[in-house]
């Protein structure tokens, strides 16, 4: 999940990488063949989508993501830069390979023929797995609050995090809606795929956005996590979370960046709920809610609940 104490095993721990990989770099083809049937010959028009051949491979992404994150914050002299990049990466990867929904869907994407709408599809299994992991983040969250001695509203702050994503996932929804069904209803090849990259240019600056969001995010993570581990080992999961371990300066930093990078994220998604286009096909909704919305209520008033 993307909270404190977990591994980076859910579909939120690679969300930007895996959307960038599977929608922006891929290139749209049409292939015309020759078939019999009944002893006739038709000509049959194929159209799908197949890797831009400059793209990189997931692991570069995930690798240069955590570069970037392990080389711009203070780190404890007991760990090297290179082992935890690798580390982390590894974890990533591994996590990646593993989760055979998500990697399934990004190769019928990306892979030679594709029927129906599997950019739409794509998209939906991303932002119904999101939503239904939200209400297990908070918990997790309220969870990493007892074993630490960090405010509850700093938790609360991080979970704003996986909600601007889920909000992120569904404006990409109706985008990706639009388009694809626009271009399924192109009648030339290169009405088609003028359709589809403009799709696609669409969706870069969301991506971006994610990206800068995870990053912000993931700094302040692994700085807090760095700095109350013993050893490589415990890195993922660490006992406690002792405030009083990390430089109140750099953490007033991180967290500043953080805040700021979310406020900003969120006057982008502003310009897009105003777009007729986009609010067709999303409604915006309070996703704490319910069971998971109590956590934090009860956690307010019981601060020993076991979850």
């Amino acid at each position: 999940m993307s909270e404190l104490s977990s591994n980076v095993a859910s579909a939120s721990g690679y969300t930007s990488n895996v959307l960038r990989y599977g929608l922006v770099d891929i290139e749209p083809f049409e292939v015309s063949k020759i078939i019999k049937k009944s002893g006739l010959k038709f000509r049959v028009v194929e159209r799908g989508f197949r890797p831009l051949t400059s793209s990189r491979n997931y692991e570069e992404l995930v690798t240069n993501k955590y570069y970037n994150i392990f080389q711009t914050i203070e780190v404890p002299e007991n760990f090297d830069v290179d082992i935890l990049v690798k580390m982390v990466s590894q974890s990533s990867v591994e996590a990646y390979e593993k989760d055979e929904e998500i990697k399934r869907a990004v190769e019928e994407v990306r892979k030679a023929r594709r029927i129906g709408k599997p950019l739409l599809e794509f998209i939906r299994l991303f932002k119904n797995r999101y939503e239904s992991e939200f209400d297990q983040n908070l918990k997790m969250y309220a969870n990493r609050y007892l074993k630490s001695n960090f405010p509850l509203s700093f938790f609360s702050k991080l979970a704003a995090f996986d909600n601007l994503v889920i909000d992120f996932l569904r404006i990409m929804e109706g985008i990706i809606r639009n388009y694809e069904f626009r271009a399924s209803t192109a009648r030339n090849f290169q009405v088609y795929k003028r359709i589809i990259r403009e799709m696609q240019r669409k969706l870069v600056p969301i991506i971006d956005e994610l990206d800068l969001c995870d990053l912000a995010y993931s700094r302040l993570k692994w700085y807090i996590k760095l700095w109350n581990s013993k050893d490589y080992e415990e890195i993922f999961n660490p006992e406690f979370l002792d405030r009083n371990k990390i430089d109140l300066s750099e953490f007033n930093d991180l967290y500043r960046m953080y805040d700021e990078q979310i406020k900003s994220s969120r006057r982008m998604l502003w310009q897009y709920y105003k777009q007729p286009i986009v609010g067709m096909f999303y409604k915006k909704e309070m996703m704490i809610k319910g069971a998971a919305r109590n956590v934090f209520a009860n956690l307010l008033v019981f601060p020993s609940l076991e979850i």
